[in-house]
């Protein structure tokens, strides 16, 4: 999946010589945390919400001060940004490394959208399965060739479609971890099948391990 797919197209965005008074009621209207600032078609910074707001305890005139700033004085102005054509793998590593809470996203015409953490949650949830009627079965296998597609092949022997399937480096060297997101709400015989073709699988209808 790409920027484009994930990004808030044609952000609501704030001008640089408004004040943060303003900036402050924008969010609240639109329940946003982040806004891209323009100077005409120019990206030129980046502001959240935490910027807008004086620090707790601190005098009701100090508040008032900050809310007759321009955004000019809180904003971020060497925002890091991503284009619109890139994965959103690389993106996610972006808001990692640069702690950062979201990443304007721009093109040759200038800014074209946003991307949050809350829009990376959500192709999380779309990519893990977790919004439609499904089962979660994970296994462990030897991190072989043909280990998967073997695992795979019981369960589409039962005629279970697979939505989709993700992998990590397992508990043991030489192993890889992987969720199963079974297009099922009974699960319990793709796990038991699972199990008896020698894939020591756990989901619903099977107990965890005992870790004790």
């Amino acid at each position: 999946m790409l920027v484009a797919d994930a990004m808030t197209r044609r952000p609501v965005t704030v001008a640089p010589h408004a004040t943060v008074g303003a900036a402050l009621s924008a969010m609240r209207r639109g329940r946003f945390r982040h806004l891209p600032v323009v100077a005409g078609s120019e990206l030129v910074g980046v502001v959240a919400h935490g910027d807008l707001e004086a620090p707790a305890g601190a005098p009701v005139e100090v508040a008032e001060s900050l809310a007759d700033r321009p955004i000019a004085e809180v904003m971020s102005t060497q925002p890091v940004t991503v284009w619109p054509d890139e994965p959103v793998e690389v993106a996610a590593r972006l808001l990692v490394e640069h702690a950062i809470g979201c990443l304007p996203v721009v093109a040759d015409e200038g800014l074209v959208g946003i991307l949050t953490e809350s829009d990376l949650f959500s192709v999380l949830l779309r990519l893990l399965g977790g919004d439609e009627p499904s089962s979660r079965i994970t296994l462990v296998l030897p991190d072989v060739p043909g280990a998967l597609g073997r695992a795979m092949t019981v369960v589409g022997d039962l005629g279970v479609n697979l939505l989709n399937v993700v992998t990590e480096p397992g508990p043991e060297p030489g192993t890889r971890g992987v969720v199963l997101r079974a297009g099922t709400i009974n699960a319990a015989p793709v796990v038991a099948a699972l199990v008896a073709a020698g894939f020591p699988a756990t989901g619903p209808g099977r107990p965890e391990p005992d870790e004790r």
